[in-house]
């Protein structure tokens, strides 16, 4: 398999990854905002959430997120050096 078919891969891995995480951040605001009546801070990565519903999904999310980024920057790397 060529670079080039390969960095597909990661290109379709990655928007297939993009569609979880956009629909987990989307269940996680849901549940932020119906427990504590805000959005979340610029910092809700690293802070863990009082109420354990909340904290699961923004686990999840970043569990989602992760991946996505890997995969893009994986795709990023094989086009780019494609020789």
């Amino acid at each position: 398999m060529s670079q080039v078919g390969l960095a597909q891969i990661f290109v379709v891995a990655a928007i297939v990854l993009i569609v979880v995480h956009r629909w987990v951040t989307n269940r996680w605001l849901g549940e932020h905002v119906l427990r504590h009546g805000v959005l979340p801070g610029k910092d809700w990565w690293r802070e863990q959430d009082r109420d354990p519903i909340v904290e699961r999904w923004r686990r999840r999310r970043i569990l989602a997120l992760v991946p996505t980024v890997a995969a893009f920057a994986t795709a990023l790397t094989l086009l780019i050096t494609v020789r």
